[in-house]
């Protein structure tokens, strides 16, 4: 266990729950998906963002395209491009999840011929 105020070694601390589910944890500095866990940071999180988050680990990647420059002492200047603000993996603050995600993964499941996916939702 980490000192007050140390950082949590997270691939550790993810080795301690089970590799065959999916999990809900703590100690990120900002909320994120690594591997098989939703890691939570410090900071307030809205049902979408959860729904997001969840997302990628039904296989859903992001379907917005995000840049940084570094600005130095300015801080960073941020562009984010969205393909789709109603669609919850383009804008997670915004975006709702869609007939079209159950449709996919329904589609997923039932259908086990492989393929290489063009969408970059999938």
């Amino acid at each position: 266990m980490p000192a007050v105020g140390e950082p949590i070694d997270l691939p550790r601390h993810l080795q301690r729950f089970p590799a065959d589910a999916a999990i809900l944890t703590t100690g990120a500095l900002t909320t994120h998906v690594q591997s098989y866990a939703i890691v939570l940071g410090p900071h307030p999180i809205t049902p979408r963002i959860l729904a997001h988050e969840f997302g990628h680990l039904l296989g859903f990647r992001d379907a917005y395209v995000r840049g940084y420059e570094d600005l130095g002492k300015d801080g960073f200047q941020i562009l984010e491009v969205s393909t789709d603000p109603t669609d919850i993996m383009a804008d997670p603050v915004a975006g709702s999840v869609q007939v079209k995600h159950f449709e996919m993964l329904l589609n997923k499941r039932f259908d086990k011929t492989p393929r290489v996916s063009t969408d970059i939702r999938a």
